[in-house]
């Protein structure tokens, strides 16, 4: 017997855990239409709004993108190792930046 496993056995047989192959987040646009919908918030604002009211009326605006601006941040925060970095910023922070073309800050 080499290994702990017997002829013809694999090690899902023998009660191991599979190794677990970690899938890469999905690339590519967050939410759709996602230039129209920031247009759409920015013309919902006063000119001088801030960051913070940009996001907050794009919350209000489109509450399902956000959802799913959010769930990729917490996918790749999950699919990370530990002590590593991946390019996504924090949702506030990622709404934020797209949020400067839109705004005079």
């Amino acid at each position: 017997m080499r290994g702990g496993f017997r002829s013809g056995q694999t090690g899902c047989e023998m009660g191991s855990i599979p190794h677990m192959k970690r899938t890469p987040p999905p690339k590519g646009q967050v939410f759709l239409k996602k230039e129209e919908k920031l247009a759409a918030v920015a013309a919902a604002l006063s000119a001088a709004s801030t960051t913070d009211a940009f996001i907050d009326k794009f919350r209000e605006l489109y509450p399902g993108d956000w959802t799913k601006i959010v769930q990729r941040y917490e996918l790749h925060e999950k699919q990370t190792p530990h002590g590593k970095s991946h390019p996504m910023a924090p949702p506030r922070k990622y709404l934020a930046n797209l949020a400067k073309k839109y705004i005079q800050i």
